[in-house]
């Protein structure tokens, strides 16, 4: 399956997703904020796709994904922002600094497999 890299503050949370991508096959590395993040990318290689949270402490998400699209070894990696502010200018943010997808949280897993089949991840 895919390598994901998983981008949140929320550590609950974070154990939980990482957890359910890891039952169904996926290896998941975690950061805690954007710069984390950055510096996983950096230095373990590039992920299949990334999941990352807006509001964070830290490197927001908005700031990581601007440097993930800037990077010419990342940009084409796929790369879903997710918050749980419902604020629809934060989703068009996002899609216009190159975001593949956005989910609100909480969020469905099935939508998040949904985003994972379309970039070819899952069967």
């Amino acid at each position: 399956m895919a390598h994901i890299l998983l981008v949140d503050d929320n550590i609950p949370f974070s154990r939980v997703l990482a957890l359910t991508l890891q039952e169904s096959g996926h290896q998941v590395t975690v950061g805690n904020d954007g710069a984390e993040g950055l510096n996983i990318l950096s230095n373990s290689g590039s992920p299949d796709f990334v999941v990352c949270d807006i509001l964070m402490g830290g490197m927001d998400g908005l700031t990581f994904l601007q440097h993930v699209r800037q990077n010419p070894n990342w940009v084409s990696i796929p790369v879903v922002m997710m918050t749980s502010d419902p604020n629809v200018t934060q989703e068009h943010i996002a899609m216009e600094y190159g975001a593949n997808g956005y989910l609100v949280k909480p969020f469905s897993f099935k939508l998040l497999e949904a985003i994972l089949h379309k970039h070819g991840l899952i069967p």
